[in-house]
């Protein structure tokens, strides 16, 4: 009552305009993240090592298109289990014999109690940031050491609201003794493993070659295995939970009575149901009302049978022979169905690949690139040098054809007669140049006099030798005034010529004084020097 009191007191003190604009309650959200393919050329193989045999798959991987070459599953002999790993390394190898390609990439699928799966929310963070965020929550999350195991993550959805972004993550992690002593068979045969995934977590991606498949559909997968059983559940292709349970193949064995499967049956419906509920209650309200089986019993019609009477779900074998996938026989594929996971799988999961194998193929990856690039430049450099040199070529047999061409023409009458004109024409050349002419100074004088000159003297003849250094000038004329004295006038223009920067050693040489209309003219006549 008192908050209720002090929120009715706030909302009537706030101005009006604020109350209208405070933002509306944010809606949260949820995108998947698609993995990363790989664009891979070849065939890949993939491998899972169960209870009761060895599940072999082959793939033949183009670019991100994957089409099944092979798929099968051969079981352990019943009377020769102390020779286990032998049996094993004849199987790979006579597998892997069917292929001529050296260096087959492999992938192997683990599961088990010996695996863990967790999923939890991280914050968007940086790269650096984010990988130190879930190595936190994976010391955390994971019930044995972190020091023992092999984990991997990946992201699978986005979550926020408006303004803040979480990613959650998926969590992959198995001991190291169990993904060693898996990996073990195959160093024995000379098979480098590339791959290390969670069974389920590559199911999942095999989900999306199902003709009605769809990303917001739910999905629930059961294997039995000898000793357990395991229950996978999948919203898309992204797996949300598993369980394992401890009723296994075996229980049949210990029963001889018709009633096994209604004993078998009965125990596994009761631990699917709380698997179930335990789903149901933790990660999702809906559930799928269809249960694919795969493994040894999903080719019992009187198992599945058995459990739709008693659960009320469907139950069905997983339709291997409906994917969409291009290759042989599909009727092996539920009996191997992580094998062929793994063969097809071209995307980036969470690996559980041990750190040295990765640094070991990182290294690799990096020769291969370097020796490709290698190669690249190796051959553009020959490219280079086949087209210079055969630039060169034709370059040269153009130069021997002038080379020919010229000694035809130099053994030639026309030769001479090219001679004959050169020598004419040097000495046309000669000659031309012997009668080029002094460049005068006369024009360059005359303006300079022009300007000089005042208007009442009046010259009348200019006479410029341009071989003599000394007084080469020699100029007439007439001073006419009837103010100013013309001697005046004439010891001005004599004083002007000397100040100018282009004459030197003006002298008067004779004059004479007459009266002429009333007045007085004054005939001059001057010598000097032009400064060339």
């Amino acid at each position: 009552m008192p908050s209720a009191l002090i929120q009715k007191m706030f909302r009537r003190s706030a101005p009006p305009e604020q109350v209208a604009e405070t933002p509306a309650k944010s809606v949260l959200f949820e995108t998947p993240l698609a993995p990363r393919k790989h664009f891979e050329w070849g065939t890949r193989l993939g491998f899972a090592v169960d209870q009761t045999g060895i599940q072999m798959a082959a793939a033949r991987h183009t670019a991100g298109r994957v089409a099944l070459v092979d798929a099968r599953k051969v079981y352990f002999p019943a009377s020769d289990y102390a020779d286990r790993g032998t049996f094993i390394t004849q199987t790979i190898s006579e597998f892997t014999g069917r292929f001529t390609r050296r260096n087959l990439p492999v992938s192997l699928a683990v599961t088990g109690p010996e695996t863990v799966f967790r999923t939890f929310h991280v914050p968007n963070l940086r790269a650096g940031a984010f990988d130190a965020a879930v190595q936190f929550e994976a010391k955390k999350q994971i019930p044995f050491p972190i020091k023992d195991c092999q984990f991997g993550y990946r992201s699978t959805y986005r979550l926020g609201t408006d303004s803040r972004f979480r990613v959650k993550v998926a969590l992959h992690a198995a001991k190291s003794s169990f993904v060693q002593e898996q990996m073990a068979p195959f160093e024995q045969c000379g098979l480098d493993v590339g791959h290390v995934y969670h069974s389920h977590d590559a199911l999942g991606h095999l989900l999306c070659y199902l003709p009605d498949f769809s990303e917001d559909k739910l999905y629930t997968l059961l294997s039995v295995e000898r000793q357990h059983a395991e229950l996978s559940y999948f919203r898309g292709s992204n797996l949300e939970f598993f369980h394992i349970c401890s009723v296994g193949s075996s229980f049949l064995a210990r029963r001889s009575d018709p009633t096994i499967f209604e004993y078998f049956a009965e125990a596994l419906a009761g631990e699917i149901q709380n698997s179930l509920d335990y789903y149901t209650g933790q990660y999702s309200s809906q559930f799928s009302n269809r249960i694919y089986i795969h493994g040894d019993l999903s080719y019992s019609d009187e198992l599945i049978r058995l459990l739709t009477d008693r659960f009320g779900f469907e139950f069905a074998r997983f339709p291997g022979e409906t994917l969409c996938l291009p290759g042989s026989d599909r009727e092996p594929i539920s009996a191997c169905l992580p094998a062929v996971a793994a063969a097809t799988c071209n995307v980036r999961l969470a690996d559980l690949l041990p750190r040295d194998h990765v640094e070991r193929h990182r290294a690799r990856l990096m020769n291969r690139v370097a020796l490709a690039a290698a190669v690249v430049i190796l051959t553009t450099l020959l490219g280079i040098w086949l087209f210079d040199r055969h630039d060169l070529a034709d370059q040269q047999t153009r130069l021997d054809a002038l080379t020919v061409e010229m000694e035809n023409f130099k053994a030639s009458n026309l030769y001479d007669t090219y001679n004959m004109l050169k020598r004419e024409i040097a000495t046309s050349r000669t000659y031309l140049e012997k009668c080029k002419p002094t460049p005068g100074f006369f024009s360059a004088l005359v303006r300079d006099l022009s300007q000089i000159t005042p208007s009442p003297i009046r010259l009348s003849n200019l006479d410029y030798t341009g071989s003599i250094e000394t007084m080469n000038v020699h100029l007439q004329g007439r001073v006419l005034s009837d103010a100013i004295p013309p001697e005046v006038l004439l010891a001005e223009y004599v004083e002007t010529l000397n100040a100018s920067p282009l004459l030197d050693s003006v002298v008067v040489q004779q004059y004479s004084k007459r009266p002429e209309k009333g007045s007085f003219a004054l005939d001059f006549v001057l010598d000097m020097r032009y400064l060339q």
